[in-house]
């Protein structure tokens, strides 16, 4: 790593407050459930049980707890730093709630709960039973995939009703559990899908102008697209910041995974829009086109995804890698200096962040999702 980047005081202070915080929250506890985001009026961590999958309850759609696999993904990634036994131990008793899941044919969002708690934890271990799991749950989001559209359903009970035809800008960060079981087995199906999907997000979810559609509807019979809208942005044409990040690093990795060309393209030009059009401070809100004002959220979780993706696409090599390796050090310092919790006010560790601000949850408030990329880029710095 080249060191000028960030302040190495700076990193190590950083190190010591997140470890802090996580180990704080365990020894606290979550009492059964995991935790989603924090509260705005507490600052302390509002949770989701582990079995919880979407569905209709009460006429309305649940998206379930999507979000479960990236606690034990922290506690994975302080382990990968500290070699501490603890952290692991803490791991592996987090994710035993989660294997029921790989079963869940509710949701492509299996893919962020076991990639994170499951597939991490198999890396740095070895462990045979989280590699069982991990592929018994990349078998189940294989089964998602519509061959006549060549997508991944996103939502709803796989193959029935009016969620047949969903895809997500956020399913290109769900791939990393077929990518990750291509390279467990070599069983070319995982690869097959994977990239299948991500060449008809890349046709269908991706602007002309370079920004990212968050939601596409398609007819399933024929795997035409219907519609072009979204569920956590501003409107259906503007520019979810959190989408465009999953962006920029799902296709980063479609290309290191299949060496297609197109995809580190798509993935440098979603990262020069993002770069465009932040602010000074290098977070931005929660959508790119909300209205700029007092109450528009900010959105520290998609800052923290972008520079991980940042630094997987400086690693292809190339000529523009200087700038976007240097660009995710500048994210990642205001990051550290504008947005750490350095003063233990909630129990997250990245403020300022907006789960869904249609919503009206989680808006500006620490979100896990935002937490746990913040502290694998941190590690990705580690192994630059």
């Amino acid at each position: 790593m080249k060191k000028e980047y960030v302040n190495e005081a700076l990193l190590a202070g950083t190190w010591k407050v997140v470890l802090s915080k996580i180990t704080e929250n365990a020894r606290r506890g979550f009492e059964g459930g995991y935790p989603h985001y924090t509260d705005p009026e507490s600052g302390d961590w509002v949770t989701l049980p582990p079995d919880l999958t979407g569905g209709l309850k009460n006429g309305k759609w649940n998206h379930g707890n999507w979000t479960a696999g990236f606690w034990p993904g922290l506690l994975w990634l302080a382990y990968a730093h500290t070699k501490d036994d603890p952290f692991k131990r803490l791991a592996l008793a987090a994710v035993e709630p989660l294997k029921a899941r790989t079963q869940d044919t509710n949701t492509h969002d299996i893919g962020f709960l076991f990639h994170s708690a499951f597939c991490l934890g198999c890396d740095l271990t070895g462990d045979p039973d989280l590699r069982e799991t991990g592929l018994a749950a990349a078998d189940t989001l294989t089964h998602r995939f519509n061959p006549k559209g060549q997508y991944i359903q996103a939502w709803g009970p796989r193959g029935t009703g009016e969620w047949i035809g969903t895809s997500t800008i956020d399913t290109m960060m769900n791939l990393p559990l077929l990518w990750w079981a291509f390279q467990e087995t070599k069983s070319e199906h995982y690869r097959e899908v994977a990239a299948a999907h991500a060449k008809t997000t890349l046709q269908n979810l991706v602007r002309e102008d370079h920004s990212t559609v968050h939601l596409g509807i398609y007819d399933p019979g024929t795997g035409q697209l219907k519609k072009q809208t979204t569920y956590q942005g501003f409107r259906d044409d503007s520019c979810w910041a959190r989408g465009q990040s999953w962006g920029i690093y799902g296709f980063a990795l479609a290309f290191e995974h299949t060496g297609h060309k197109p995809f580190l393209q798509a993935a440098c030009k979603l990262a020069d829009y993002f770069l465009d059009r932040l602010h000074a401070d290098l977070v931005p809100p929660y959508d790119f086109d909300a209205p700029i004002g007092l109450d528009t959220p900010r959105d520290s979780s998609a800052a923290a995804i972008a520079a991980g993706g940042l630094l997987r696409l400086a690693d292809t090599g190339g000529a523009p890698c200087a700038h976007y390796r240097r660009s995710a050090h500048r994210i990642l310092t205001s990051l550290i200096q504008n947005y750490l919790d350095h003063e233990n006010q909630t129990q997250g560790i990245l403020k300022h962040a907006c789960y869904s601000k249609p919503h009206n949850e989680g808006v500006d408030s620490c979100f896990i999702v935002g937490d746990y990329f913040f502290l694998k880029a941190l590690h990705q710095l580690a192994q630059s």
